[in-house]
């Protein structure tokens, strides 16, 4: 996203970078810097997720049209270290369940895709809206290129506000969904499935968008934004309630900022 230009349809392209200690980062060309007319991405792209299975890199993200029209799209490699090694796939994610509010050639909302797979089920987490609000939705599928099946809202709806940023992780017996409430900052929420039913929402902070993993040696991370600028603290995990819960430790890694760019 260029300085002077910070509008969502500016953002073409994803930024891209490699490190081997998460504190010196090599730049790297950017990728699917290319908008063609008249494809599911013509205008923008958005929120890049990228899940690693068997030697293949998918990497999720939303394809925004003139219309504003929103979909999921994928593209995978083999060896991210060249970024010219991404290759479109098929995959094309619309959410079709009843009372979804998503229609092509207008604003139709199904961004922020995240994926994961718990036991031999994949699930495919984004945001949209239906008629009763703003909704995090769930779809599945037996292969991470799909087809999906829309399985519809996972929270109670939203009114007047914008649910953003879903990813969930497992620990222990427990499920965590973090996403972020527009205007009202980072939550998240326990359950026991990977669709709820969930308990109340509880506020994390600092930062908005954040992304829980693992790295190689199982060490627990987040990544999240504070003013487009990406920081990565490690994380552990508070197992002295009932329930445990995830702290965010004060150690923290700022990293290369903005996240897109535009010629």
């Amino acid at each position: 996203m260029p300085p002077d230009d910070n509008s969502p349809f500016a953002q073409d392209r994803f930024v891209y970078a490699r490190s081997e200690d998460l504190c010196e980062w090599e730049d790297l060309s950017p990728i699917l810097s290319t908008r063609i007319p008249n494809t599911l991405d013509e205008q923008a792209i958005w929120a890049p997720f990228v899940y690693y299975e068997n030697g293949i890199y998918y990497l999720y993200y939303t394809g925004v049209t003139e219309d504003v029209t929103q979909s999921i799209l994928l593209v995978t490699s083999n060896d991210p270290s060249d970024p010219s090694s991404w290759q479109p796939q098929e995959m094309v994610f619309q959410p079709d369940h009843p009372g979804m509010v998503w229609e092509e050639g207008r604003w139709a909302d199904c961004r922020d895709p995240a994926v994961v797979k718990i036991e031999d089920i994949y699930y495919l987490f984004y945001t949209g809206r239906d008629t009763e609000g703003a909704i995090i939705g769930a779809a599945t599928a037996d292969k991470p290129t799909g087809p999906w099946e829309d399985q519809g809202s996972i929270l109670d709806p939203k009114i007047n506000v914008m649910l953003e940023s879903p990813t969930l992780v497992r620990f222990g017996n427990f499920f965590y969904l973090f996403y972020n409430l527009s205007r009202v900052g980072e939550q998240y929420r326990i359950g026991e499935s990977p669709t709820g039913p969930w308990g109340e929402p509880i506020p994390f902070q600092p930062g908005w968008a954040h992304e829980v993993w693992q790295n190689p040696d199982n060490k627990w991370f987040t990544s999240y934004l504070t003013d487009y600028s990406v920081t990565i603290r490690s994380l552990s995990w508070d197992i002295h309630n009932d329930l445990p819960h995830p702290i965010i430790n004060t150690n923290e890694i700022k990293i290369f900022f903005p996240l897109v760019l535009n010629n």
